[in-house]
């Protein structure tokens, strides 16, 4: 059997869907946030604010050594999203390897029951309608765009021409008899002139 054979990638493909089924029951509790603080101690700072690119709300903890949680709102509770060490960015289970803390955490707020609806993080998972948002009117208006485009692209414009210029011409030589004449009438007009 080849590295690339049918067998490995239907076993590769079954293995994905495996992963996939399994994730979400590994992905999140939404006492992420709380198991954090009890296992890794109080971050440095908090801060719950609106995504401005995605317009949902997020909770970050700042940690010594450059170390920043992202939180998301699930369920009446905030499940750990990603991180950033050191300017890098890192997935849930990368932080988890990384910090032994966050791993405990993690094992606990799987366990844990699921807590009630708190209505504040209710109110702020639910979706409201963007008045600024994409919508229909700006895809017409794209389709436009690109339509115009290729328009503009696809039909040539007539383009002026530059003018024609002459060829440099290639210094011609005299024949020595016209240049003999030249010059007797150059000196004849100097001895006419004195």
């Amino acid at each position: 059997m080849g590295y690339n054979s049918p067998m490995t990638m239907r076993m590769r493909f079954a293995v994905l869907l495996l992963t996939l089924s399994a994730a979400p029951a590994a992905v999140a509790s939404p006492t992420d946030d709380t198991a954090v603080i009890r296992h890794c101690g109080p971050p440095l700072s908090q801060n719950r604010a609106q995504n401005p690119a995605t317009n949902e709300f997020t909770e970050d903890f700042f940690y010594p050594a450059d170390v920043v949680i992202h939180f998301l709102p699930v369920d009446g509770g905030w499940t750990l999203d990603s991180a950033w060490m050191r300017h890098i960015p890192v997935s849930r289970d990368g932080l988890a390897d990384r910090m032994p803390c966050v791993r405990e955490a993690l094992t606990e707020a799987a366990e844990a029951p699921k807590p009630l609806v708190d209505s504040t993080i209710a109110a702020q998972t639910v979706q409201s309608e963007s008045r600024r948002g994409f919508g229909i009117p700006f895809l017409w208006l794209i389709f436009l765009l690109i339509l115009t485009l290729l328009v503009a692209v696809i039909i040539p414009t007539p383009r002026k021409r530059e003018p024609e210029r002459p060829l440099p011409r290639a210094p011609q030589r005299l024949p020595e008899v016209v240049v003999q004449e030249r010059i007797r009438q150059s000196s004849a007009s100097q001895k006419a002139a004195k």
